[in-house]
């Protein structure tokens, strides 16, 4: 399996067909899953029958449902058609989808074909013209959580950002939740926008925090901090940028949420109606749970 990578995201994995294991039993169960299936079909049959009456499952967690239904004792194959499975939430799986010694549960691709689970939904349009070359369009029904992910064309869109390239640089730090700056260089946008995010690189660089801005100096020379990832200390030289700032939506291809009217807005030369965007509905495609 492969995976599209993200800050906090993943948006897709792409099932590759897994031969069985030498020695392997043959498995009690095979289901199979398919884009034109039915979930109140048997999933026993690779292929609709010519009548409708029956066929595979159109979701993956029918099967995984199924199984936990048969609880085979002597292992289970569930096998995707080609094509996508959008997911409107996580895919849990916890102890009772586990096989055992010699009787493994496996979900994979059709042989021959490529299956992706994904955590996007396709935005249609019709798309507005906001001048400047921006476009919008409804984003339709949103998860609670944050949202950073966006795709123009298959690609990962840029959340609207400053700098557009390259990084700042804190001149130092007040703890963990405040970076001093040059004077000037914060905006007061960014304290007024409720997605206005710092993506920095803390302490001696040993990982990055995705937190809020709570506040920005009155000269511009500092940005305070909110959020569970303020963990490390801001020290001078620490690199980041800021992200989600809809004053900052000016680049070709960024992209921003305006949450209040429900509306993803996009920088594009290129009409939108000719391309194709994305948005993430989910933070997580699966979720596996279980005790040790």
């Amino acid at each position: 399996m492969k995976g599209l990578p993200g800050l906090c995201t993943l948006i897709a994995f792409v099932f590759a067909p897994v031969p069985p294991l030498p020695g392997a039993d043959v498995p009690a169960v095979t289901l199979y899953v398919s884009t034109v299936g039915n979930d109140a079909w048997s999933g026993v049959l690779r292929e609709p029958k010519a009548d409708r009456t029956d066929g595979p499952f159109a979701t993956v967690s029918r099967a995984r449902d199924r199984l936990r239904e048969l609880r085979p004792s002597g292992g289970a194959r569930v096998l995707l058609r080609g094509g996508t499975y959008p997911l409107a939430a996580p895919l849990l799986f916890t102890a009772e989808d586990s096989g055992a010694p010699g009787a493994p549960r496996s979900y994979e691709s059709f042989p021959g074909e490529s299956a992706t689970i994904a955590g996007t939904r396709l935005i249609a349009g019709p798309w507005k013209n906001e001048g400047g070359g921006i476009q919008s369009a409804e984003a339709g029904p949103l998860g609670t959580g944050a949202l950073r992910t966006v795709f123009l064309d298959g690609r990962r869109a840029t959340w609207a950002r400053f700098p557009n390239e390259g990084l700042l640089r804190a001149r130092g730090g007040q703890g963990k939740t405040r970076i001093e700056l040059a004077p000037g260089t914060a905006r007061r946008a960014w304290a007024e926008d409720p997605s206005a995010t710092v993506n920095i690189i803390a302490e001696r660089g040993w990982y990055n925090e995705i937190v809020r801005v709570a506040g920005v100096g009155p000269a511009g020379e500092w940005i305070d901090l909110a959020g569970r990832e303020t963990q490390g200390q801001v020290l001078a030289g620490n690199r980041f940028y800021v992200e989600g700032v809809r004053a900052e939506l000016d680049a070709e291809g960024e992209w921003y949420l305006d949450r209040s009217t429900g509306r993803l807005l996009v920088k594009s030369a290129r009409p939108l109606s000719e391309r194709r965007a994305e948005i993430a509905v989910i933070d997580r495609l699966i979720d596996v749970r279980g005790t040790l």
